[in-house]
């Protein structure tokens, strides 16, 4: 058994112990919250108990069958499991006249309960013959499932790169082949697009299917309704895409040099409905960022972009007299790309309108010196290709051609950034002890200058005969800085601070 709970990432992969459980809540409404939470999952889960025993007892199911439906634990294939509901997700509450807030139940315990029983019913069923992947990028704790559990994380992007798809696929069927009673458990936080990408790409690469379209038919699940949507309905065009890439990949392979192209500009023909305009449901704040391997290179915001520097009026508004929205872009690309368009709804609230995932050395159109256009219908894009926003004509163009690399600064060295940071924090102490010496030094002259108010007036009286007899004030010797008495402390301090500002 694998004793260690491993965490692969398109960014870096590391091997993790067990994670530390959630912390309680913290205030009374959050345990409130909790506390209702738990009760509605207990009548759920009596409910469902009472409907399970029902239906059970006509349709004549298996207690084992009944715990596969009620989990959502459905075999593809006779050592392939998926969770085909996903994991729990949050529930929300709107604000009311009781709860003047909108208020976010907790799903960890909810999480946990659900995990708690899939690893239960694993263990009994397989006799801890199992290895679970968890594509959710949702980071849960492993130890009901003795930390046999490889994540595979690729944040806010609907596939994996390509090579990392393969390394997914190598993983499960070395897995399968160690032991003739070993099980793969596959899931994803929904429980179809990423779950269902994974299973077809797996029974491609056994060679289970001769054709990528015939592997996602066959996860189609032959108890179901004809209401149940298709697998291929579950994926959307992204991961359609790269599936048949997958299958390219594994016949072609990858060229020696990745294709590199030059994204000059974004149009799209159509302007969705966002209501960005009161007056005019045709309209939206779009902006277009540019993801390479998960990483943000671009963005058409600019590098001033953030939730505080950046407000929706800073961004062109769109409406319905505009046929077409246009982005200079302006930047190289390479490998696995992702363009995603995204409204800017307001300060806390963005919403991804449309996004296009591709490869670059699998975009077979050409032009003269890699200058052409990539012409995109509505049904080629993620979200889009569902959203009632966008009209049926809706047509996005990516255009290619030479971009000119921009030098980018090069980093400081870390010593040279080390001792420049040394250098700064020790100016710092030096300028606040030189503060508090002169702050104790001014204080002390204001006490000698209020120390007696007799010897003040007398005081007084000699400066206003020294006064008639010379304009000048006498300087005290504080840098430059004159004390009168008759000025304030407080007025001093402002001085001796503004002074040491300007130096």
């Amino acid at each position: 058994k694998c004793r260690s709970r491993v965490v692969v990432s398109s960014k870096m992969s590391s091997v993790e112990s067990t994670p530390s459980p959630a912390s309680p809540p913290q205030t009374g409404l959050q345990r409130a919250v909790v506390d209702i939470e738990n009760v509605k999952n207990k009548m759920s889960s009596l409910f469902s108990s009472w409907s399970s025993q029902f239906k059970s007892s006509e349709s004549g199911e298996s207690q084992d069958e009944k715990l596969q439906r009620r989990l959502g634990i459905r075999y593809i294939a006779p050592r392939i499991v998926i969770l085909a509901k996903g994991l729990p997700k949050s529930k929300s509450v709107s604000k009311s006249m009781m709860l003047p807030m909108n208020v976010k139940f907790n799903s960890q315990s909810q999480q946990e309960r659900y995990l708690a029983e899939v690893a239960d019913y694993l263990k009994k069923k397989h006799q801890g013959r199992f290895m679970v992947w968890n594509l959710s990028d949702v980071n849960y704790d492993t130890t009901s499932f003795d930390n046999q559990v490889i994540q595979f994380t690729f944040p806010g992007q609907p596939t994996p790169p390509l090579e990392l798809l393969h390394q997914i696929c190598k993983s499960i069927q070395s897995w399968l082949a160690a032991e003739s009673k070993n099980v793969a458990l596959v899931h994803c936080s929904s429980g179809r697009g990423r779950t269902y990408m994974t299973a077809a790409a797996h029974a491609y690469y056994t060679k289970e299917q001769s054709t990528m379209d015939s592997a996602i038919e066959s996860l189609a699940d032959p108890s179901a309704s004809s209401s149940t949507p298709s697998p291929a309905s579950l994926l959307v065009p992204t991961q359609r895409r790269y599936l048949h890439y997958y299958q390219r990949y594994l016949s072609q392979g990858l060229p020696k040099e990745t294709r590199k192209l030059g994204l000059v500009k974004v149009v799209c023909h159509g302007i969705p409905r966002y209501n960005a305009k009161p007056s005019d449901a045709r309209s939206c704040r779009p902006y277009v960022q540019v993801f390479q391997k998960g990483q943000l290179i671009h963005t058409t915001t600019g590098p001033e972009d953030s939730h505080y520097e950046l407000s929706p009026q800073d961004l062109r508004l769109y409406d319905s007299r505009d046929t077409k929205m246009e982005f200079s872009i302006g930047c190289n690309v390479t490998g696995d790309v992702s363009v995603r368009m995204r409204h800017f709804h307001s300060l806390k609230k963005r919403i991804t309108m449309a996004r296009f995932g591709f490869h670059t050395s699998f975009i077979d159109e050409k032009g003269e010196g890699d200058s052409f256009t990539l012409a995109l219908s509505r049904e080629d894009i993620d979200v889009a290709c569902s959203s009632k926003r966008f009209d049926e004509d809706f047509k996005m163009e990516l255009v290619f051609g030479e971009v000119k690399e921009v030098p980018k600064p090069e980093p400081k060295p870390q010593n040279e950034a080390k001792e420049s940071l040394s250098t700064v924090s020790e100016k710092g102490r030096e300028r606040e002890e030189d503060i508090q010496d002169l702050e104790s030094r001014l204080h002390q002259v204001l006490e000698d200058i209020t120390s007696d108010e007799d010897d003040a007036k007398d005081e007084k009286a000699k400066s206003e005969t020294v006064a008639s007899s010379s304009p000048e004030k006498e300087d005290t010797g504080f840098g430059g800085l004159l004390v009168d008495e008759d000025d304030d402390g407080e007025k001093l301090l402002a001085a001796l601070h503004a002074e040491l500002d300007d130096e």
